[in-house]
């Protein structure tokens, strides 16, 4: 258990791209902790994307951190 994925799952919501790739942005809870989490913590972020796709049945197949977009297995 790791309290930074934990509270990204909180905060993320995914804008669709296609129908195998999202783009990660932060809903309105607190975006300005989103984005230090995106910063500072590019590996805790990451799972906490993962696990907040886990909820909805789906899983991440690729990451780019740097284009900010999920690939998914279909």
């Amino acid at each position: 258990m790791n309290l930074i994925s934990d509270h990204v799952k909180e905060l993320v919501q995914f804008q669709q791209l296609s129908p195998t790739q999202f783009r990660p942005t932060p809903n309105n809870i607190d975006p300005d902790k989103y984005w230090r989490y995106f910063s500072k913590f590019p590996n805790e972020f990451a799972r906490g994307l993962d696990i907040a796709l886990q909820e909805e049945n789906m899983s991440v197949y690729t990451y780019d951190h740097l284009a900010n977009i999920i690939t998914i297995n279909s």
